[in-house]
Formats: C-alpha cells, sequence, structure tokens
C-alpha cells in the first residue's frame, strides 16, 4: 500500500510554459477580491491539457508500470458572487479519475474551499481548517486519523509550491488510498491536476504541471 509519505516526493526538471484558460467571455463578477493565487480559477472558460494514465502493479517477474497518453480538458463554468465571496463549479474529464477534482470551489478572501453537498450563501460559516488554500499560499502538510475505524486510516491535506504556482492534495486511506491534485497559478489559473487511486494496483492521471508521485 502506498502511503501518505509519498506525497511530498519532489518533481525535477524545467516546467512547461502554461497559458490561462481561454475566456470563454464570461469574466468574474466583480465586488470581491480573491487572492491572486487562486482568483483565476473564478473565471468562467475552457482549456485542454496533455494527459498521461499510469498504471503500476507487480507480477512473479517483477514490477509492471504501463502509460497511456492522453488529453484532460477542464471547464470553469456557473460562476457568480456570494455575498463576501465568489462561486463556480470546475469539471475537468477525458482521463478515469479526473472526475475527483470535480465539484463547486468557493473563494473568499480568507481562503479557497471545495464544498460538497448543500452549498449556503453565508461564507462566514466555512470552517478555515477545511481550506484548501489560505489567504498567503504557504506549505502546508496537515493529516488527521481516524482512531474510531479499528484500522489504519485518516485524510491528509498537502500544498506545495510546483512550476511557478501552488499545487493542493487532499488524501484518503483506510486499506486503500485515493484522492486527487489540483495546481493554480496567479494570472493563469489552472495549470494541472491529478486523481490517483491506489489498492491491488496504483492508478495515477496526471494533466498539465502537477507534481508527481
Amino acid at each position: 500500500m502506498r502511503h501518505v509519505l509519498i506525497f511530498v516526493a519532489a518533481c525535477g526538471g524545467s516546467p512547461t510554459p502554461v497559458q490561462p484558460i481561454a475566456n470563454a467571455g464570461s469574466a468574474a463578477p466583480t465586488g470581491v477580491t480573491l487572492p491572486p493565487h487562486f482568483a483565476r480559477l473564478f473565471v468562467a472558460g475552457e482549456k485542454t491539457f496533455p494527459g498521461e494514465l499510469i498504471v503500476s502493479h507487480s507480477e512473479v517477474s517483477g514490477p509492471v508500470t504501463e502509460k497511456t497518453p492522453g488529453e484532460v480538458t477542464c471547464t470553469i463554468s456557473d460562476v457568480r458572487d456570494l455575498r463576501g465571496g465568489k462561486v463556480c463549479v470546475l469539471h475537468c474529464s477525458g482521463l478515469e479519475l479526473i472526475d475527483q477534482i470535480n465539484g463547486t470551489y468557493v473563494g473568499t478572501e480568507r481562503g479557497l474551499w471545495k464544498v460538497d453537498g448543500e452549498l449556503t450563501d453565508d461564507v462566514s460559516k466555512l470552517d478555515a481548517t477545511d481550506a484548501l488554500f489560505s489567504t498567503a499560499p504557504a506549505t502546508a502538510h496537515v493529516e488527521h486519523e481516524d482512531p474510531d475505524s479499528g484500522m489504519d486510516s485518516g485524510s491528509a491535506r498537502i500544498v506545495e509550491r510546483h512550476a511557478g504556482g501552488w499545487c493542493v492534495m487532499v488524501s484518503s486511506w483506510g486499506g486503500d488510498e485515493g484522492g486527487w491534485q489540483l495546481c493554480l497559478a496567479e494570472g493563469v489559473g489552472i495549470i494541472g491536476g491529478h486523481g490517483f487511486f491506489a489498492g491491488g494496483q496504483s492508478r495515477d492521471a496526471y494533466f498539465g504541471e502537477v507534481r508527481r508521485l
């Protein structure tokens, strides 16, 4: 089983130049100034990135890794103002596991959240400890264990600088492991992402500029 400590592995090489997601003609609504490292997530548009699915498993002869190239298209839609913040819907598709990134995101001057379930317009109720990014980007590693599960299980959020921007990884484990990663850059928006699962085999779907495990 792949342990959470592998998430801090560094990526080498020179970053590939990235471009902002193409504006679909609907700019982010005015009224709230968001921190620049995630502000462009709230500009409607669409962009396609080069991607790759990597599957690794063990056979009698030893470890086997298969790589399949592909493309991932990410669309930002339903951008609107909240009182004290902004909300948008992110949808990425093209490779398996990438849909773990999809969902509703809320940005305020205090940080960025991915919200599940019903969204209320009261951003003051958002818990700062659940934020993907805070007001100022900074390296972080927050891990929560679940002692009541009877097994080694828990969740983690890891923030690392990468390719001129910042990546946040959210993961959970409990026998198997799974999660997702989203990378953003100031003035650009989304620069890459990652969905993953590790059980009997590990499956990693990467696109764009993203930290690789």
